[in-house]
Parts: C-alpha cells; sequence; structure tokens
C-alpha cells in the first residue's frame, strides 16, 4: 500500500515538473513575441526606413559592401576588383555612404564598413539560412532529357530548383533546372502549370538582359562571356560565380509551352546542320509516341534561334 502510493506521488511529482516545463516554454514564446513587436515598433517616418534599404537594392552595392567589410577598400582596389567605371563606383559607393552602411576614412580615404553595414551583412546571412528552406513537389511533368521519369520541383519564394531524379540526381546535384520565383510567397496560390511556365518564361527573360548587357548573372558586375559552338561560358572576376549555358537546347520559352501543352516531351539534338547558309544545331521536342512537335535552328557559336518549324 505505501509503495503504491509513493509511486503515485512520483508519478504526480513527475507530471507537475512537465507541466512547469511546459508552461516555461509557452512564458518564454510570448515574451520573445513581446520583445519582438517592441523592437519592430516603427517610431520613425517610414521613408528614413525605406533610405535605408535602398542602400542594398542593387547587388553591385551588395556586392562592394561584401567587399569593403573585408578589412577595408580603397577607390583604386574597387576599381580592380569591380570592373566598373570610376562614375559607376562613385555612384554606388555614394550611395552606400549617404545611408550609413559605410564610412571613408579622413586620412586615409580608405572605405571602411560602419555598425549598421555589419548588421545589413549579419541580415544577408540571415537571409541565406532563409533561401536554404524549400518545399519540394511532384510535377505532372516528365523529364524532358531523359523522359523516363515526372520532374519534381523544389520552391522557394525567391526561386524554383526543376530536377529529375532518374537523371538529375537528388534535388538536381547532376543537373537542375534553376529560376527565379517571380510571384515570391504567392507562389502557393498559382496552379502548378502556370508556376513552372512563367517562371521559366521569366528566368529566360532576365537571363537574355543579363548576356545581352555583359553583365553577371549573380552580381550584375561587368563580365565577358565566351561563345563556345556550344555553350556560352563564363566566370565573374568579381564574386567567382561560374556560368556555362547549352546554346544546342530548344529555347526555354518554347519548352516552357509544348512541356505544359503535351507533359510528356523529349529533346532530342540531331547535329549540326546548315540551314539559311548558316552552321546550325538542328534540335526537336517530340512528343511521348515520338512525333516531332517542334523544330528550332539555332546558330553554332551564338545560341541565336535562326528558325523554328512547328507540327501542330
Amino acid at each position: 500500500m505505501e509503495e503504491a502510493i509513493s509511486v503515485s506521488i512520483e508519478e504526480r511529482i513527475l507530471k507537475l515538473e512537465s507541466e512547469v516545463r511546459r508552461l516555461q516554454v509557452e512564458i518564454n514564446k510570448i515574451k520573445e513575441e513581446i520583445n519582438l513587436h517592441g523592437r519592430t515598433r516603427l517610431i520613425f517616418p517610414y521613408s528614413i526606413y525605406a533610405n535605408i534599404f535602398r542602400g542594398l537594392s542593387h547587388p553591385t552595392r551588395i556586392l562592394l559592401l561584401r567587399l569593403i567589410s573585408e578589412g577595408g577598400k580603397y577607390f583604386k582596389e574597387l576599381l580592380e576588383l569591380t570592373k566598373l567605371s570610376p562614375a559607376a563606383l562613385n555612384f554606388h559607393i555614394d550611395i552606400l555612404k549617404a545611408v550609413g552602411l559605410v564610412r571613408q576614412d579622413a586620412e586615409r580615404a580608405k572605405y571602411l564598413i560602419t555598425d549598421l553595414g555589419i548588421r545589413f551583412l549579419d541580415i544577408l546571412a540571415y537571409l541565406n539560412a532563409k533561401l536554404e528552406e524549400f518545399e519540394t513537389r511532384e510535377l505532372d511533368l516528365y523529364c524532358y532529357k531523359c523522359g523516363k521519369a515526372k520532374m519534381y520541383a523544389d520552391i522557394s519564394p525567391f526561386y524554383i530548383r526543376l530536377w529529375c531524379p532518374k537523371c538529375g540526381g537528388d534535388h538536381g546535384d547532376i543537373w537542375s533546372l534553376f529560376l527565379l520565383n517571380k510571384f515570391g510567397a504567392d507562389w502557393i496560390y498559382k496552379d502548378p502549370d502556370s508556376l513552372v511556365k512563367e517562371c521559366i518564361e521569366y528566368s529566360f527573360e532576365k537571363t537574355g538582359e543579363s548576356l545581352r548587357d555583359s553583365r553577371c548573372l549573380n552580381c550584375s558586375a561587368k563580365i565577358k562571356y565566351k561563345y563556345l559552338e556550344d555553350r556560352i561560358v563564363g566566370e565573374c572576376d568579381v564574386c567567382g560565380f561560374k556560368i556555362s549555358l547549352q546554346i544546342n537546347d530548344i529555347s526555354l520559352n518554347r519548352l516552357a509551352e509544348y512541356w505544359i501543352r503535351y507533359r510528356r516531351v523529349k529533346e532530342i539534338l540531331e547535329g549540326k546542320v546548315k540551314h539559311k547558309g548558316r552552321d546550325c544545331w538542328k534540335v526537336s521536342l517530340i512528343d511521348s509516341e515520338g512525333r516531332v512537335k517542334l523544330t528550332q535552328y539555332i546558330e553554332v557559336g551564338t545560341g541565336q534561334v535562326i528558325d523554328e518549324e512547328t507540327y501542330e
């Protein structure tokens, strides 16, 4: 009897301790929420906050802030690192200085990061961690490379990564189609077809702009691209970003259109041909029954679509 009473008391104590721990967790959460609301209470005109964030509203300024954070930099050093013109560099540095992210040493004229600038780099580090968070969805679209499996999409508010579990590797560790997510967190309201199609077209447009302007796709610094027979390659001297774009593939805007329409299309490279007096890659899309639906003639060495034929 005494043993039974003793066990019962011990159980009650354990339950009480567990309840106390649970309540402590809830109290801590409430405290955090109170502190958070206190920290985010905006007491100055919103235009001041907007002006500060304007300092990092261009990839070149993010790059400059990172470079300057590494022990400070002189103007000449930044010119050499970024390959910007003196006028362009002055423009971006003046904005960073005006919003308090960077200052200039009066004696040595060296640019230094401020405490506020360091805090903003901390925010970017936090954002970097958030960029690694995504949801994975299976799509009703078969891989256009191997045609053997349905594609998967890793979706975040910032990007979409399309990959094939058969030939693309786990989450695209062999290859993937990386897209910009033009809808942000509102992607959850889009149907998968519209989401994929519109983000492919949007990414195709933005990539084309970077190539035309000879800008790095990552940091927007000037970059010299090399046009090889079957691809465009480049490496940014500023941020180290490397790019290798196949140009003997169906253009992404047309791939998106036919992919959504037929669900199961496969890209076939038929090789080099002469077309309208030019050396071209002949590449086609075929449906699940092997019928050619689209053929493009893409100029060797430039990636320009010279002509295309459709078969409906």
